[in-house]
């Protein structure tokens, strides 16, 4: 999408649901002349990246509902058996579960549903 390469290894974690969405977010315009473009949230830097490489909205639910599918396709075929720990969690009924899948996965995915979704991080996409 952004040509900057052909492999790419990504990892990390969500932490963002214990702190609000503005915490930490300096509004200052002048930010940029003291800290890297890409050194806000990653909601919004994924916004500003996405502008700056041309990649637009239709291109990223393309890839969204692509990833949501090899995910669950992966998933089924036990390829992410060796890479997640089981760990104990509970259900929406507060009940406790074991948790040995990535829960986020969403293999109902289209490009319908993510179209009819509103902008999360710009106002303005």
């Amino acid at each position: 999408m952004s040509n900057n390469g052909d492999v790419f290894v990504i990892g990390g974690v969500e932490h963002m649901g214990h702190v609000g969405m503005m915490h930490g977010v300096d509004p200052n315009p002048h930010m940029s002349l003291y800290a890297a473009k890409a050194s806000g949230m990653m909601g919004l830097t994924a916004e500003m990246l996405g502008k700056m490489h041309g990649i637009t909205r239709e291109a990223q639910d393309a890839f969204g509902v692509r990833s949501h599918r090899l995910a669950h396709q992966a998933t089924v075929e036990g390829n992410f058996k060796d890479e997640i720990i089981p760990m104990q969690g509970y259900d929406e009924n507060g009940f406790l579960k074991m948790y040995d899948f990535d829960e986020t996965i969403r293999p109902e995915t289209t490009l319908e549903s993510l179209a009819a979704l509103k902008p999360a991080f710009n106002p303005k996409g």
